[in-house]
């Protein structure tokens, strides 16, 4: 069944209003009519199966017909900082990072990272980065969309080590020299 992320403003106690590219997707690409069902989240751990009551050319609307509890989410909260790469390869990382679970990612400025970040186009990055978590997140039953945060520099990146419970660094000279054993120890 299709699933869409609304606003918590757009969820009512018995009605579900979607607008936005979500009303084109319905319409246009699913296809869907009034009386096809849906899933609806708003992000705030409130997920449930709605039936399409009306079509307009601005904004469909449901009536709930169903409370759902799915736990998709990990128990841990789990943040992926990633250096800026190459071409659109964030894009790649973002949409796999939610896949399996990520709670946010984090992008850093590196010493080494060959991509430069133009602050003039940064909100359009982000804001591409977030529609791809969000569909991400919907294509594999999230209840939540992953935050992408604001690219930060490496000595902000490590002011916020105090944060986390656990940190793991993923370094892949190390692999090269060694076994895989002492990621299984962490």
């Amino acid at each position: 069944m299709q699933r869409y992320f609304v606003l918590r403003e757009q969820m009512t106690e018995t009605d579900v209003r979607i607008n936005g590219e979500d009303v084109k997707h319905i319409v246009k690409v699913m296809r869907m009519s009034v009386g096809d069902n849906i899933i609806c989240s708003n992000n705030s751990s409130r997920t449930v199966r709605c039936r399409i009551t009306t079509i307009a050319e601005d904004e469909v609307t449901a009536s709930i017909t169903e409370e759902l509890y799915p736990e998709t989410e990990l128990p841990i909260k789990i943040t992926i900082a990633q250096a800026l790469p190459k071409g659109d390869k964030l894009d790649l990382i973002v949409q796999k990072g939610t896949e399996l679970g990520a709670y946010a990612i984090q992008p850093f400025l590196a010493s080494r990272s060959i991509v430069k970040w133009d602050q003039k186009k940064a909100k359009k990055k982000r804001e591409r980065l977030e529609k791809i978590a969000k569909e991400a997140a919907e294509q594999s039953y999230r209840e939540n969309i992953p935050i992408i945060a604001d690219v930060i520099s490496v000595a902000e990146l490590l002011k916020t080590v105090g944060n986390y419970d656990k940190i793991m660094i993923a370094y892949e000279e190390e692999a090269k020299k060694t076994s895989i054993q002492p990621l299984v120890r962490h």
